[in-house]
């Protein structure tokens, strides 16, 4: 009996010894995902400040498109004015020609 006692007992050590060694892997592996999950989260973070900054360079040249639009625009429209003022600038000494007609006949 004391030799079954003694083989059990045995038995017993080696299991604990091995659930031990069960855990301790159990524990590096935990360790490593803990380590990899975090690594992935930093990328992750990365990533969507990549795509912000992206976004945020699309954004500003889509603005450069529009503000470029609009000057050319803007540039379109003063130098339509310009050239009806230069017209309205060529008619004046014709019209003053003719106020003065209209004057001296009043006269």
């Amino acid at each position: 009996m004391d030799e079954k006692k003694k083989d059990f007992y045995n038995y017993v050590d080696r299991m604990h010894k091995k659930n031990e060694e069960v855990h301790k892997l159990i524990e590096i592996n935990e360790k490593i995902k803990n380590g990899e999950i975090k690594k992935l989260e930093e990328w992750e973070k990365v990533r969507k400040n990549n795509d912000i900054c992206i976004n945020t360079l699309d954004n500003i040249n889509k603005n450069k498109e529009l503000y470029y639009y609009n000057l050319k625009r803007e540039i379109s429209i003063k130098k339509k004015k310009l050239l009806h003022l230069n017209f309205l600038l060529h008619d004046i000494p014709e019209i003053i020609k003719k106020e003065k007609e209209k004057y001296e006949e009043y006269k």
